[in-house]
């Protein structure tokens, strides 16, 4: 994501997070090897979706997509 951002390329990044996010559980972590967890996908998930976030200053997609789990107020 970081080298897509570097060249101006900010779709691919948005895609490179929404294909992560769909292993997303009800319970908000991310499971992307079974039957164990994982347990950096989660924390490596949110680090990725804050880094997108402020690279692109993007506080409607932010808010689109995650505002019922983060406090907007906090993405300056």
């Amino acid at each position: 994501m970081e080298a897509a951002l570097l060249i101006g390329d900010i779709n691919s990044a948005g895609l490179m997070i929404e294909a992560e996010a769909r292993y997303r559980q009800k319970n908000g972590k991310i499971k992307v090897m079974s039957p164990s967890l994982l347990h950096r996908a989660t924390s490596h998930f949110i680090v990725t979706v804050h880094r997108f976030a402020r690279l692109t200053n993007d506080k409607e997609w932010l808010g689109e997509n995650w505002g019922n789990e983060i406090k907007l107020e906090l993405v300056k």
